[in-house]
């Protein structure tokens, strides 16, 4: 069984290739490749020209292939395919097609255009990697299609939790939390856009108690990532490089290998994504796999993840957004909101854990426990062989 892939991203790796053993897959040839590589050039120079629908179109959400024999299905990821001699399914993890920018008659008109390729028989299966990112889609193709076409794709949609492999054993992380009264805790932030992950409320949050508890920050997060330049101002992102270059209890990353940061969160303690939005943490995952529970708001998908028997809470529900509950629309003033909300709670959990910390290694276990029960690698290759097979 061949099955066409388009790129090799860090979701396509995570979820797509290689995740059914019997299986090969293969690199698809795009017929506008030339066009992409322009507007990836374009983009590389122009951050803000990623954000151009024609960018998000022909580089992360369209595929135009050519036609291989071989191949028996496409697997693709946040992307449609426009050829009927494939059949294909595509996994996703916000909407299908993307709806990242400002709701308009005229966006809707070139999202449905997008979105009419779902209808097709040879769409068998949209694959979400969360039920918040189901949800969200049904709501997004209302929008766009009459109720009958709704129920048509509808069929096609389930949910399917990305795998993740167990990182430790039940017995080391009761070694790790061994005499954890006496212990320097560790925490783990790790994020690029710092800001809408939470990473500028963990630097303040930690500056803040930082002359009342011993502990040790690993922040891993490149604050020149150009998407820090859309929710960073000067000013914040001055005040994170003030805060991580004059303190010594921060041990900073711009980036490291991902082998490297399993190691890390392997020996932290407790992990941090106290996000404004995130389609999915696969960092939480990856975290709760290694022993290490995490504090997180509850915003999108972030409950199907964690919750306060397997890490810490902040709950920012109460506050009231006036487009769909998705990062990429949030006003400034509702981003205000929430930053205000995470700054404030993120204190208050942090001195509940140094008051806490025997509590902390029941999460850890329930974490793992948790990874076990909802990802489990065999089990997500049981179902994307199924999917397959009844797809070609």
């Amino acid at each position: 069984m061949i099955i066409g892939i388009c790129g090799r991203s860090y979701p396509s790796q995570r979820m797509i290739i290689d995740k059914v053993g019997r299986a090969e897959y293969i690199d698809i040839k795009q017929k506008n490749i030339i066009l992409v590589y322009i507007l990836l050039a374009i983009g590389k120079v122009f951050k803000k020209f990623r954000l151009n629908p024609v960018y998000a179109k022909y580089v992360h959400f369209y595929l135009d292939a050519y036609k291989n024999r071989r191949v028996a299905l496409l697997h693709l990821f946040n992307r449609v395919c426009v050829n009927d001699y494939y059949n294909w399914i595509t996994t996703f993890e916000k909407t299908m097609p993307e709806y990242f920018y400002e709701e308009s008659q005229q966006n809707l008109k070139k999202l449905k255009n997008q979105a009419r390729f779902l209808l097709k028989d040879n769409c068998k299966y949209i694959l979400a990697i969360s039920q918040w990112a189901l949800d969200y889609n049904i709501w997004l193709l209302d929008q766009l299609f009459s109720k009958s076409e709704v129920d048509l794709i509808k069929p096609k949609m389930i949910v399917l939790y990305p795998p993740q492999r167990v990182l430790t054993t039940e017995e080391d992380i009761v070694k790790k939390f061994e005499r954890v009264d006496e212990k320097e805790l560790v925490f783990i932030y790790v994020g690029s856009q710092v800001k809408r992950k939470g990473g500028l409320s963990v630097l303040r949050a930690f500056k803040h108690i930082a002359k009342d508890y011993r502990f040790k920050l690993i922040f891993i997060g490149d604050l020149t990532n150009g998407y820090n330049n859309y929710y960073l101002s000067k000013e914040e992102l001055e005040e994170c490089e003030q805060i991580i270059e004059q303190s010594t209890w921060i041990e900073y990353h711009s980036s490291l290998p991902n082998q490297k940061v399993l190691e890390l969160m392997h020996d932290a303690h407790i992990g941090l994504l106290p996000t404004i939005g995130d389609t999915f943490g696969f960092s939480v995952l990856e975290m709760q796999a290694s022993g290490c529970p995490v504090v997180t708001t509850n915003r999108e998908a972030m409950p199907e993840i964690n919750n306060s028997e397997t890490g810490w809470i902040i709950d920012t529900n109460s506050i009231n957004v006036t487009h769909k509950d998705d990062y990429g629309n949030y006003s400034s003033e509702e981003i205000y909101k929430f930053m205000q909300r995470i700054d404030e709670q993120l204190v208050k959990t942090l001195v509940n854990i140094f008051n806490n910390r025997t509590g902390i290694v029941k999460k850890a276990i329930a974490s793992l426990h948790k990874i076990q029960n909802d990802n489990s690698p065999i089990l997500y290759e049981e179902k994307l062989k199924q999917i397959y097979e009844k797809s070609i």
